[in-house]
């Protein structure tokens, strides 16, 4: 699956997404800002009951940041990782 950037204005290589959907038989990237509005909603939900989360944020770069972080530490080697992540070089 590919997806647009419209930062870069550019399509993206065929690859897995994190966030994904599928209406009927499409499936599609789920657009970032949509992301940020569900995640948002669940910090709020969760801080209902556990104070600790009021205020908090996540974007979707955090679970970028929180899956190249398991997957070394879970003993798979850097460079396999940064080329998963799409980096030319580590």
């Amino acid at each position: 699956m590919s997806r647009y950037d419209g930062h870069e204005k550019t399509w993206s290589d065929s690859m897995p997404f994190l966030f994904q959907r599928q209406i009927g038989t499409v499936r599609g990237v789920i657009a970032p800002s949509t992301v940020l509005n569900m995640i948002g909603r669940s910090c709020e939900e969760i801080a209902e009951t556990t104070p600790a989360f009021a205020g908090t944020k996540f974007t979707p770069h955090d679970f970028r940041r929180l899956f190249a972080t398991d997957i070394v530490n879970g003993g798979l080697p850097i460079h396999i990782g940064a080329a998963l992540l799409g980096h030319l070089n580590l």
